[in-house]
């Protein structure tokens, strides 16, 4: 999965919490990211705040304090 590579390259960097389980959470992230994408596109609306909707997920998962 393309987001767990990315993933591993932040935790390279340092930027992410490389004891994470970086497929995992590239799961959680796109699974919570997919009905927000699908619904706003079936409602023919652009997402709403959609960094900070990123953000917040993050957050939740205690990630990351960005």
């Amino acid at each position: 999965m393309a987001l767990a590579r990315y993933l591993e390259g932040e935790s390279e960097l340092g930027r992410v919490d490389g004891a994470a389980d970086l497929c995992a959470v590239a799961r959680l992230l796109t699974g919570a990211a997919l009905p927000e994408a699908f619904l706003a596109a079936y409602a023919h609306e652009a997402l709403s705040a959609p960094q900070e909707t990123a953000r917040r997920l993050i957050r939740s998962l205690n990630f990351s304090s960005a």
